[in-house]
C-alpha cells in the first residue's frame, strides 16, 4: 500500500464514512523524506473550504510508514467563524430597552451598590 492510500485510508477511518474525505489537494515531503503530509478536501457539512490533514512517518526503508496525526484544518478558502467578542462589548445602542433583562459584570461601573438599613 503506498502512503497516499494509507493517508486516504486513515482520513476515511477517521471520517467514518468514505464520502466525507474528497479529492487529494497536496502532498508536503520534508527535506530528509521521513514525514510526508497529506491534504484532502473534507467533504463535511459547515466544514467548506476545510481539508483533512494526515501526517505519515516514515523512520527508515526497513520500517512500515506510521500515522501520526489526522486531523481537519481550514484551507485557504475555508469559512471561518468570526472573532469571538464578549456578549458585554456586543451590545450597541438600541439592542436593550425598558424591561429587558441582561447579565451585568460585577466590575461594572454603571451599576450602583446600595446599602440601606430596613428597620
Amino acid at each position: 500500500m503506498s502512503t497516499l492510500e494509507l493517508a486516504r485510508s486513515a482520513a476515511i477511518a477517521d471520517a467514518g464514512n468514505p464520502e466525507l474525505v474528497g479529492a487529494d489537494v497536496s502532498v508536503e515531503i520534508d527535506d530528509d523524506g521521513r514525514v510526508e503530509t497529506y491534504l484532502f478536501e473534507a467533504n463535511l457539512a459547515g466544514y467548506k473550504g476545510w481539508r483533512w490533514c494526515v501526517t505519515i512517518a516514515i523512520v527508515d526503508k526497513k520500517s512500515e510508514p506510521t500515522i501520526c496525526d489526522v486531523v481537519v484544518l481550514p484551507g485557504p478558502d475555508a469559512l471561518l467563524a468570526p472573532e469571538w467578542v464578549a456578549y458585554r462589548d456586543r451590545i450597541q445602542p438600541g439592542d436593550v430597552g425598558v424591561g429587558d433583562i441582561v447579565p451585568s459584570a460585577l466590575d461594572d461601573t454603571r451599576l450602583v451598590t446600595c446599602t440601606c438599613n430596613v428597620y
